[in-house]
This record gives structure tokens, sequence and C-alpha cells, in this order.
């Protein structure tokens, strides 16, 4: 006679496994885009990489010189948002902060006043609304206030360490959340590279801490993507070990299944 008092976990450990293994699905998208929705894909074998171009709305930009400031006009804008549609990319990060070492924080009200009304102006352009808007800060209210005009995820390069309600924030605005990997902050992480267990270990140890720390906050585990701080507390040779380590990373326990914004 069939055992009839086999619990649910058992009964699914009889399943034959599916053809196509599993993976979490990580949102890039909000759930009104009115176009077909963007999802990541962590561990399928299948599974695409998307690129994510940079909106630096920073006079001392490293990536455009200053070109993206202030004075960029709306034709200007247009004219990039048109290219970034036309070549299929699919991300735009969004930021008005310079994190290059040894950088004047802006205050949130000042950062705010860069990137605001660009992102305001991409969702009043229907022609854009297939772009994944990413808000680069480490500023909860400066998150809040893009998420709620329009701005799909939270790149936050301080994993929220620089800002104790950025945690809180993002779980209550359930949007995706890339949490970056960093020591200090851009006017003192030059000073703390020294990783004695190595930088692959450290890192991995450092970020599953805030993975949990973001979990406790109650941001879902399935919207979170880790960022290892490419420049952030690292000299070059730890960047090229990193970069030659993603494989090790990846597989780190507390890691394992989530993905990965790497630049």
């Amino acid at each position: 006679m069939p055992n009839t008092l086999l619990n649910f976990s058992s009964q699914l450990s009889l399943l034959p496994p599916p053809p196509t293994p599993l993976s979490p699905l990580t949102p890039l998208t909000r759930p009104t885009t009115p176009t077909s929705p963007l999802n990541l894909t962590s561990t399928l074998p299948t599974r695409k990489t998307h690129l994510m171009a940079i909106l630096n709305l920073t006079p001392d930009s490293f990536s455009c010189d200053g070109l993206h400031t202030a004075s960029f006009t709306p034709s200007s804008l247009n004219q990039t948002l048109q290219n970034l549609v036309s070549n299929k990319i699919p991300i735009l990060d969004i930021g008005g902060q310079s994190t290059r070492p040894h950088a004047s924080p802006l205050t949130a009200e000042e950062e705010l006043a860069r990137v605001f009304p660009t992102i305001k102006y991409i969702r009043s352009h229907p022609e854009f609304n297939g772009l994944s808007i990413s808000i680069d800060t480490f500023y909860a209210s400066v998150a809040r206030a893009c998420v709620e005009a329009g701005a799909d995820i939270v790149n936050d390069i301080s994993g929220g360490t620089l800002d104790d309600q950025m945690f809180d924030t993002v779980a209550e605005l359930g949007c995706t959340y890339i949490l970056g990997h960093i020591r200090g902050d851009p006017g003192t992480m030059n000073k703390l590279t020294q990783y004695p267990e190595g930088v692959i270990e450290g890192v991995a140890t450092e970020l599953a801490e805030r993975i949990n720390a973001a979990m406790a906050a109650g941001i879902r585990r399935w919207r979170l993507v880790l960022d290892p701080g490419i420049g952030f507390a690292k000299t070059g040779e730890q960047n090229l070990e990193l970069l030659r380590g993603m494989a090790e990373l990846r597989a780190w326990d507390g890691l394992k299944g989530l993905p990965w914004c790497v630049g």
C-alpha cells in the first residue's frame, strides 16, 4: 500500500527532473511596462548577457567628458536615446554623482536635481518605453523619487552602507536592486584594499553579509543583482583577479544563483 504520509517535499523529490533546468527570474522592468518584460535568468545555460549603457549627468564624468550635464539639451538627449534604441541596448544607467576616488559628494538634493528631469523626459516619450532605467545612487531619498518617476532599478555602489534607509526603501518600493561591493566611500576606498584572505573570498564574504541584511530588511532575493565593485576599494591587480574569478564568485555559498552586473 502506498505511503500516504509523505510530505510535500518528499513528493517533489520523486518527480523526474525538468527537461530544462529552472532558474531564478529577476525582473529588470516595472510590472506596468507596456512593452515585453525584460528578465534575467541567471542559471540557464542559454541565458543572455545584457548590455547596460551609462548616462553620466556629471561635469567630471569619466566616460562622457562632461557632455551630459545640466546644459544637455532635450534634442541631444533624444538623439542619445534613439541611438540606444536602434542598437537594442536594453538598460540605461543614469547617474548624477561622481564616484571616482576622492570625489566630493553631492547632497541628495543636488543629485536628484541632476537626474530627475532626465527620467521624467524618458518616461514621457512612449518610443523609449522599452528602455529599463537604472538609477545610480546611494541615497535612499533619490532612489525613491526616481523609482516613483519611472526608474526600474536602483544601482547602489555601496550595497546599502552609505545610507541606512536604503534597504528599507528598496523593500518598500519592490524594485530590483543592484547591490555593489565597496569599503568606505569614494574618499576613503583607495586606502581599504587589504584582503588578508584574498580579494575573491573577501568580496564574496562581504557581499553575502550585505545580502543577508538586505533580505532581513524585506528585499526579495529574486530582486537582487550583485556587483563585485570593480574599481571600488580594489587595486588594479585585484580588479583583474575578480574578473578572472567570476566563475568562483558565482558559485560561492550565499551568492549562488544570483545574477551579476560587472563593469
